[in-house]
């Protein structure tokens, strides 16, 4: 298999840039591949990679899952990370925003599911799985979020395309509204405003 340049995400929330090769299948979540960088075999989080390049022709790798042939589930259905690539960091970074303002029960969590089943072909997937699967999902540290350390989830914003920015700030409105009994705070609005407004980060 073709060497990968990628961008990862290390246990201490770093972006790094390494170069992989010689990749094998670990677990349906990990690949194991010679890192460039260190010298040595390494273990590697799919959903920690970025961004990936192929680097034998220079080409972006839009779904790492699919890519590697990994797409596919026991049961035959394609698996929502794979179903959910071009959105992964949009539905990450409203689930980071939903656990630091609201929390993330199931009120918080429909307006998520339906914005994957709105943007993702998931109709393998009943509304229970996907709400089931996102409650799984890893999105960050909320307790280093908590203690000052913002990086992780800048670099969850950062990576959203500018197109689905825009989207994201509406499913943010919808979860900072809840009941809608009581209007949203100030400092939530001017947080969605920061975090999903369109050139404001």
């Amino acid at each position: 298999m073709t060497s990968l340049i990628i961008k990862y995400k290390t246990f201490e929330g770093e972006i790094s840039e390494r170069q992989i090769s010689d990749i094998k299948t670990e677990t349906q979540d990990s690949i194991d591949a010679f890192c460039h960088v260190r010298n040595e075999r390494r273990s590697f989080k799919i959903g920690n990679i970025s961004q990936a390049i192929d680097a034998d022709t220079g080409e972006l790798v839009e779904n790492i899952w699919k890519y590697l042939g990994m797409e596919l589930a026991p049961d035959g259905r394609e698996i929502l990370l794979s179903i959910t690539a071009k959105y992964l960091s949009a539905i990450k970074a409203l689930k980071f925003f939903s656990l630091i303002t609201r929390g993330f029960s199931f009120r918080e969590r429909s307006h998520l599911v339906l914005f994957i089943q709105t943007h993702t072909i998931s109709d393998d997937y009943s509304s229970e799985e996907v709400d089931s699967w996102l409650q799984q999902l890893w999105c960050g540290n909320i307790y280093s979020y908590k203690d000052g350390n913002t990086n992780e989830y800048f670099q969850l914003l950062d990576s959203i395309a500018l197109v689905i920015k825009l989207e994201c700030k509406v499913v943010a409105l919808n979860i900072a509204r809840g009941s809608g009994r009581r209007p949203i705070l100030k400092e939530v609005l001017d947080q969605i405003e920061l975090d999903f407004g369109v050139g404001t980060r």
